[in-house]
């Protein structure tokens, strides 16, 4: 199914066509957007200007040619602050119908606030979350605790706005900012925020952003700190780089600004204000580092038409939204349980304490991936391929460690070299030991399925790891498989390893024991 988003925003309308998939899963294949700018076209008295609603149905024009030429019938339609806030909004959304076709639904601050809370978190799937979506007219906050939303607000302190503040005082945008016009900006911005009393939050809570001026900044750290890695969804960033980067942006001008290749023109007079508003936030609210998703509203928006697709046609979705998104993220985020044919070796590594949780849930993805792309023989395409995927809850430092692991497990060679490469992500001793340990439990898990042998029990007494198998075939049992196999598990686990292998026939049984450690 074909599924399209029209996100009528502050600064931009945007439009993303999503590939929707039987099992829910979706992928974008096509994204538009055109900078209108329609909320700088509000008038004082609170008006769209003719100018600003023309640019816009002209953009909206052309995505209807494009969404007809590709068939898409499925098309969800949003317009954020700027329509929102504006006094002829229902004339301007009449003149979109009668011109374009389009319905455009006006979300309401929470509307707006949970759904990017939604695509937000359905990627990331961290539980406690400070969460934050930075648009260009206005700045949503939402606080939650184990997937259920405790609590929301939303202030006009987007990054357009921001500007339209700073040059209002600072003048033509060609000059370098004036230190005293940010500094009232900046305490305008501070003043504007909550504090940490409004939200009572725990102090282990993770601070989540999304916006188009924090993925701009990431990119722009990545850059700076010669990044290894060219993914932004999960990337953490440091306050003490934000701030550096607003520092430098400070003492440059627009023009400066648009030559740097990882900002360019599209975000050049918005990023500083927006890099103001996010620093502030982080050091109100006692956050020194934030997680960047790269989903959000959309997302959000797709999320709930695929576990719906009539409720947002309804006129009325308050009462029950909180619910459904809180439904959606919750069901989206419930841990992998281990594969049946699999369930007692993982659990015995993980009771006895031989795997660590984060560790198993990495294998369990590893041998999801290891069949997804069963198909591709070179180890350095397959690496790529499996950076490329999106991960829910997987740190750059844990995707790597996936990805190695998997590399690993068919040649260590490679595998080290590519380690050396991402060595200032996987910066700990404890990394390199986990690689080993997922990959040796692939490569038994590999011996048990080419042997189609079952697991039939699992036990570690204290000294000896137990294996007891089940095959159909003896005589094609691949025992020298098996036997490498029970090398890698010896040297990465550090103990010895035993495993028993039946006929399920009858009850010839071969025992092969090694109880030296390697």
């Amino acid at each position: 199914m074909k599924l399209s988003v029209i996100d009528l925003g502050y600064n931009s309308v945007k439009l993303v066509c999503y590939k929707v998939n039987s099992d829910g899963t979706f992928r974008a294949y096509d994204r538009r957007s055109v900078k209108t700018k329609i909320g700088r076209g509000l008038t004082e008295g609170g008006y769209l200007s003719e100018v600003a609603s023309r640019d816009t149905i002209e953009s909206l024009r052309l995505f209807r040619d494009i969404l007809v030429s590709d068939d898409v019938k499925n098309i969800i339609a949003v317009a954020t602050s700027a329509v929102r806030e504006a006094k002829n909004r229902a004339k301007f959304i009449s003149d979109i119908y009668e011109k374009t076709g389009f319905t455009f639904r006006i979300l309401s601050h929470k509307e707006e606030s949970y759904y990017s809370w939604c695509g937000a978190l359905h990627s990331t799937c961290i539980s406690d979350v400070l969460f934050f979506d930075l648009g260009g007219g206005s700045l949503e906050i939402v606080h939650s605790h184990d997937f259920k939303i405790n609590n929301h607000l939303s202030l006009p302190l987007g990054a357009l706005r921001m500007t339209r503040i700073l040059n209002q005082k600072n003048g033509d945008l060609g000059k370098k900012y004036v230190r005293r016009h940010l500094m009232k900006l900046e305490q305008h911005i501070v003043k504007s925020l909550p504090d940490r009393k409004q939200f009572d939050f725990s102090p282990d809570v993770t601070l989540v952003g999304v916006g188009g001026t924090l993925r701009t900044i990431a990119q722009y750290d990545q850059d700076l700190t010669n990044y290894p890695l060219d993914k932004i969804n999960n990337y953490k960033m440091k306050i003490e780089h934000i701030e550096e980067i607003t520092e430098k942006l400070s003492g440059m001008s627009v023009a400066e600004i648009t030559e740097i290749v990882s900002i360019g023109s599209s975000r050049a007079d918005t990023v500083v204000p927006g890099c103001y508003v996010i620093s502030s936030l982080m050091r109100k609210l006692g956050h020194d580092s934030v997680v960047v998703s790269t989903e959000g509203l959309r997302e959000g928006l797709v999320l709930s038409f695929i576990n719906d697709p009539g409720y947002l046609s309804s006129d009325n979705i308050q009462p029950t939204l909180r619910s459904q998104v809180e439904y959606i993220v919750k069901t989206g985020c419930r841990r992998i349980p281990p594969p049946s044919r699999y369930h007692s070796f993982l659990e015995t590594l993980l009771s006895v304490g031989l795997l660590k949780e984060r560790e198993l849930q990495i294998l369990i993805e590893a041998i999801q991936r290891i069949h997804q792309f069963h198909n591709i023989l070179s180890t350095n395409s397959l690496f790529y391929a499996l950076i490329d995927e999106e991960y829910k809850n997987l740190s750059h430092g844990e995707l790597l460690v996936l990805c190695l692991s998997i590399i690993y497990s068919k040649k260590q060679k490679i595998s080290n070299r590519l380690f050396a490469k991402y060595k200032s992500i996987l910066h700990t001793p404890q990394n390199k030991r986990s690689i080993e340990k997922i990959s040796s439990c692939l490569n038994f898990i590999t011996a048990v399925e080419k042997s189609h042998a079952t697991i039939h029990h699992v036990v570690y007494d204290g000294n000896i790891f137990h294996i007891d198998l089940r095959c159909n075939d003896l005589f094609r049992f691949p025992r020298f498989l098996f036997e490498e196999a029970k090398r890698s598990l010896i040297s990465s686990l550090g103990i010895p390893v035993e495993y028993n292998m039946q006929l399920d026939s009858n009850d010839i049984k071969v025992k092969v024991e090694d109880k030296n450690v390697s």
